[in-house]
């Protein structure tokens, strides 16, 4: 019974693992606050499902097979805000940062 008992603790924990967190973003930038002083401003982070679709700002962005993905975003003078949304399945991730451009300021 012992010998049994270990391969199923096991594969329990297997799937527990795998179940676990969700759909997530990370944004390694911007960050929230940033000032910007020229355009377009780069925004790259990771999905943690690469099949996931994200979404900035209304428009589709490439991932890579490692859930990375990149696109670039022309802001208007002053606040701007940048939404990033990855969905897969019934599973949604949203992340929102405030920016402010202000150009040709140093």
């Amino acid at each position: 019974m012992k010998k049994l008992l270990m391969p199923i603790c096991l594969l329990v924990l297997l799937l527990v693992a795998s179940c676990g967190g969700g759909l997530s973003l990370s944004l390694a930038r911007p960050s929230d606050g940033e000032e910007f002083t020229a355009e377009p401003v780069r925004i790259y982070g990771s999905v943690s499902n690469a099949d996931a679709t994200v979404v900035v700002n209304g428009a589709e962005v490439d991932v890579t097979h490692h859930g990375k993905f990149e696109t670039h975003v022309n802001l208007v003078e002053g606040q701007n805000t940048i939404t990033i949304e990855a969905v897969l399945d019934d599973e949604r991730a949203v992340l929102t940062r405030i920016v402010h451009f202000i150009p040709g300021h140093q």
